[in-house]
């Protein structure tokens, strides 16, 4: 029979990390807000006035009942002429795919201000409890601005890819004239290729203009020629560029690759 005494060890189990971080209120007329960021994300629900906020180099316009969702580490800045009001609510994650920043239009508004002032009340006031409250109350916020976040958010680091790879083989094609064309602000979005693809998108052009000139270097090209195809008007400087890349002279890699034939 197990003694009823006996001391049982069990580990301790962590306490899941809260989501909610803090929340604050501008009543207004606030007409500016300097250019700043954070290392969480930042749910702002514009409650009065109209103006812009400027996310990274990407503009966007606001009036009562929109949230925008500032991602972490992209500075922002927001611009009144009249003045505005608006919550924000400082958060570590979102719900659902988060590659782009989202912009909800004001719909569900009414109930989703009433979650946020609650929200806000809780924080302010610290009552015993404060924490379990704050938290369920911003998760029933993030499944309303969920309901209008469908799963088929876009996807700009994959989009990116696909332009980059349509259109690398262009004469006088640059990465920088893709970036900043989009949802996301381009110091977010080469960010985001990072994470999904182990590099820049400028490494990733660069990637891809070597494997064509090694294809054509292979099917028995002239360097002068594969050079021009690429765009090189320089065939010193391409032979410069391919050996950077690839540790090999173009001449040593056409010379070593076999060529093919017509049979």
């Amino acid at each position: 029979m197990d003694n009823p005494n006996k001391r049982l060890d069990i580990p301790d189990v962590a306490e899941p990390r809260p989501n909610f971080v803090s929340i604050g209120r501008f009543d207004g007329p606030q007409r500016t807000c300097r250019r700043h960021q954070h290392v969480t994300w930042e749910i702002v629900l514009y409650t009065a006035g109209t103006g812009t906020a400027y996310i990274g180099d990407r503009p966007v316009r606001f009036e009562p009942g929109v949230v925008i969702c500032m991602p972490p580490h992209v500075p922002h800045a927001e611009v009144s002429r009249g003045g505005y009001g608006n919550f924000h609510t400082h958060v570590r994650s979102l719900p659902w795919r988060t590659d782009a920043f989202p912009v909800v239009p004001a719909r569900d508004g009414q109930a989703l201000r009433q979650l946020t002032e609650l929200l806000h009340q809780e924080y302010a006031l610290r009552r015993p409890g404060w924490e379990r409250v704050t938290e369920a109350l911003l998760e029933a916020q993030l499944a309303y601005l969920e309901r209008h976040w469908p799963e088929s958010a876009p996807d700009p680091a994959a989009d990116l890819r696909r332009r980059i790879e349509a259109q690398s083989a262009l004469p006088g094609f640059d990465v920088a004239a893709l970036l900043g064309q989009g949802e996301v602000c381009a110091g977010h979005l080469i960010r985001l290729f990072r994470q999904r693809y182990g590099c820049t998108p400028r490494a990733f052009d660069r990637r891809l203009r070597l494997r064509r000139a090694q294809r054509l270097l292979a099917a028995g090209y002239p360097v002068k020629v594969a050079a021009a195809e690429l765009g090189f008007a320089d065939s010193a400087y391409f032979s410069r560029w391919f050996r950077a890349g690839t540790g090999m002279a173009p001449s040593d890699w056409r010379a070593a690759s076999p060529r093919r034939s017509g049979a």
